[in-house]
């Protein structure tokens, strides 16, 4: 086993007692044919569809998204959501939690790059008979003055490129699989010397994994990979970046005066419609709307401490934002009470 390909195989061939539906996305080799007729290692970058194909093996996925009024009438008006990069999330944990006690070490540069060019939307799982959840309006629905958007995914996979599905996996004392998986990862690479890099994979999935004291949250996410230029902060168009995602990166200053970074991922209002273009290495004929998930509004709920009270501002907000929408979903106030 003195090749790539080879060694690669057979790495393939392991790795699915952890990851059974794992493959490569990428595989690149400098060497010289002089000296070696083939690679023996390479930059090597693992796919992260499985976790897609996996959120998505039930049927279609529900959660609810806490927001202020004010965000939730930004996110109608434009039509779109934003998902901010894990350094200005709540959690300072994020992604560091799992890489810290990594049988495979991380540096601070290289988990804060991984922070840097991981976005994430955040929702809360639901199920038909609990739609809300009374310690997460308090959390993150402005203090029950705010709003929870319910949406709905259930879009065919198609290709959502640098877009990812997670249901947050709570854990303690590293009983995990992950931990077995890059322990398995670390041990095979210094036996075959086969990867030159570590997969951004360890890095996603870093991002689904968080310590049980959050397991109230029952959180749901959409993961966008967009690296961009620390300094320029232009975003760095590679092949694996999304064509529709990465155009939207912007910047602004948080209330404490600390620049954080957003891409926004366009919501499918009012019969969105197809773009078609051409990739230019394939050329192959694509439609941009299929590079996105397409998030359905299900419900709209005012929290139980929200301004709006009477039923003239009521009626008002719901013909206003379902003017936004053609198709039919509900508007209605909590079922809690202040």
């Amino acid at each position: 086993m003195n090749t790539r390909n080879h060694k690669l195989e057979e790495y393939l061939k392991q790795a699915k007692e952890y990851i059974p539906e794992i493959k490569t996305s990428s595989v690149f080799s400098m060497y010289n044919p002089g000296i070696h007729p083939e690679a023996k290692s390479g930059k090597i970058e693992l796919s992260g569809s499985f976790l897609n194909e996996r959120a998505l093996s039930k049927g279609k996925i529900q959660f609810a998204h806490y927001t202020s009024l004010r965000n939730a009438m930004n996110i109608l008006n434009t039509g779109s959501i934003r998902l901010y990069n894990c350094l200005n999330l709540n959690d300072p944990n994020e992604i560091k939690y799992l890489l810290d006690k990594s049988p495979i070490e991380f540096s601070d540069v290289e988990i804060n790059v991984y922070k840097r060019e991981h976005f994430i939307l955040s929702g809360s799982l639901i199920q038909p008979e609990e739609v809300e959840d009374y310690n997460l309006w308090r959390l993150y629905g402005d203090n029950c003055k705010g709003i929870s958007i319910v949406f709905e995914i259930n879009k065919t996979l198609k290709n959502w490129t640098s877009v990812y599905l997670q249901e947050v996996n709570y854990e303690r004392d590293n009983k995990s699989w992950l931990y077995d998986y890059l322990k398995f990862h670390k041990e095979f690479n210094e036996q075959y010397q086969l990867f030159q890099n570590k997969p951004q994979l360890f890095a996603l999935l870093s991002a689904g994994v968080k310590n049980e004291i959050w397991s109230i949250e029952k959180e749901f996410r959409i993961v966008i990979r967009n690296p961009f230029d620390e300094y320029s902060l232009d975003s760095n168009e590679t092949l694996h970046s999304n064509g529709v995602i990465s155009p939207t990166l912007k910047h602004e200053f948080n209330s404490i005066g600390k620049l954080v970074s957003y891409v926004e991922l366009p919501l499918h209002l009012n019969g969105r419609k197809s773009e078609k273009t051409t990739l230019p290495f394939s050329k192959i004929e694509v439609d941009l709307i299929d590079y996105v998930p397409h998030l359905k509004i299900k419900k709209i709920i005012f929290g139980p401490n929200s301004p709006i009270k009477n039923k003239e501002d009521f009626f008002h907000y719901e013909l206003w934002a379902k003017s936004k929408i053609k198709y039919d979903y509900e508007v209605s106030m909590s079922k809690y009470k202040l």
